[in-house]
């Protein structure tokens, strides 16, 4: 089964949920953290109307924020799709 990077995160997240998923400079986010954070974007965009159709455009320095908008931005694609699909 092919499983997209996001859910393979939150897969990472329930097997391995202290393991450090993101290390840069000095900080360090595990999986469970990372999820989180992914899944609290995701649904920041939901809950603002983000529709799969639309094209989002993320602009923020290098560090977590970034790969977490990107992960987020996917996630919540994959709920608009879901949504759609019903």
């Amino acid at each position: 089964m092919s499983l997209l990077l996001h859910q393979l995160i939150e897969q990472s997240s329930n097997r391995a949920p202290d393991t450090v998923a993101l290390h840069y400079k000095e900080e360090k986010l595990n999986y469970a953290q990372l999820n989180q954070s992914v899944n609290h974007f995701a649904n920041g965009l939901l809950a603002s109307g983000f529709a799969r159709i639309e094209r989002a455009a993320v602009l923020l320095p290098k560090g977590f924020e970034t790969v977490i908008a990107f992960f987020g931005i996917a996630r919540s694609e994959e709920h608009t799709s879901e949504l759609q699909s019903h």
